[in-house]
Parts: C-alpha cells; sequence; structure tokens
C-alpha cells in the first residue's frame, strides 16, 4: 500500500499567498489536498481510503487517519517524507505492516519509544538497495493520482466544503468502479483465450 496526496484546484483566490507575496490581491488559486491510499501492486490500483484536507494542513496526521480507515492486511507501506515519523512507523507496524517511509535528511535512527522506526533505519542503513526497491513502489501512488486526476480534472467544481468533500468521494468511487469493470473484462478476456 502507498500513501500519498496531491493537490485539487478550487475557484476561490488565496488570501494567504497575497499576503506572504506583499501585493495586491493574487491571482493564484487555493487548492485542497486529497490524501490516498491506494493498491501498489497489479495493474488495476484501487483506492481503500482517502480524505481531503486545506491546502496548508500536513500530511502525517492525514496519513494515521487513511491508515486506520483500511481493513485487513496492509503489507509493506510505502510513504514519503512528509508522512514519515516515529508515530507513524508505529502503527504501521502495530497493524501488521512493515513501514518503508522515506526519513528526511536529517532523521536519526533512535528509537525513542518507536521500536519500528529503528528497525525501519536500520533496514535502510544495512539493505539500502533494498529498501529503494521495496520504497519505489511509492511511485504507484503518484500513478493513481495521475489516473484520477487526468479523468476526472485537477479542479473541484463544487464552491462549499462539504460539498467538495463529496465531489471528492464521488471521484474516487468511479475510480474505484473503473478499476473493477477493467479487472472484471480482463479476466473475462482471460477466460475466452
Amino acid at each position: 500500500m502507498a500513501i500519498d496526496s496531491s493537490g485539487l484546484g478550487i475557484r476561490r483566490r488565496s488570501r494567504w499567498y497575497s499576503i506572504r507575496i506583499h501585493s495586491s490581491p493574487s491571482k493564484k488559486r487555493d487548492f485542497r489536498k486529497l490524501h490516498l491510499a491506494s493498491e501498489c501492486r497489479g495493474k488495476d490500483k484501487p483506492i481503500y481510503s482517502w480524505t481531503l484536507t486545506s491546502g496548508a494542513r500536513h500530511d502525517s496526521p492525514s496519513f494515521r487517519t487513511l491508515l486506520k480507515r483500511v481493513h485487513g492486511e496492509i503489507g509493506d507501506v510505502c510513504a514519503d517524507k512528509a508522512d514519515a515519523c516515529r508515530e507513524n512507523a508505529k502503527l504501521v507496524s502495530r497493524m501488521g505492516g512493515k513501514p518503508f517511509l522515506m526519513p528526511r535528511s536529517n532523521a536519526s535512527s533512535n528509537a525513542k519509544g518507536s521500536h519500528a522506526w529503528k528497525e525501519m533505519m536500520l533496514f535502510r542503513e544495512r539493505r539500502p538497495a533494498e529498501f529503494e526497491r521495496r520504497y519505489h513502489k511509492r511511485s504507484n501512488a503518484e500513478s493513481t493520482n495521475a489516473s484520477l486526476k487526468g479523468k476526472y480534472g485537477e479542479f473541484l467544481r463544487s464552491r462549499r466544503w462539504h460539498m467538495q468533500e463529496r465531489e471528492a468521494g464521488l471521484r474516487v468511487i468511479a475510480h474505484n468502479i473503473r478499476r473493477l469493470v477493467r479487472y472484471r473484462v480482463r479476466q473475462e478476456v482471460e477466460l475466452l483465450d
């Protein structure tokens, strides 16, 4: 499983950007972050859980929310530096998975209460090629994000927050249905051959 986020534009203009740049009202659009937990194996990658947050929110708390919504066996869990922290590694381990979170450049391998973090850091230190190979499956989450945005667009058309959540959820459901139909068609073609 891989966890990643991607930005979806909205109609409203960003006040934060214009305050930061010290300019008149900006033309930069505000955005929402769509966080996804998706499958890494195979051609048809379903999305197991999702959440929509403000563009300014950090990714790490959403990681925990997404992982808690997934039921069943999780296996390897890959995520980028935005999600790399001891608490996330501990949660993955507690749920029966193995964390492959790319640590930041200044991260230490001290456990500080998280044995899973120390194990992951030692594995990365002792077997860097194996760690990179297993971590690289996270790129499949990027392709899931690109597929979702390519098919349904990069902007949310709704104006209100709860409607934006519904719109993002419907996009995820439609994506999963498309994957299910493609899987079913592929199975029938294999049976006919």
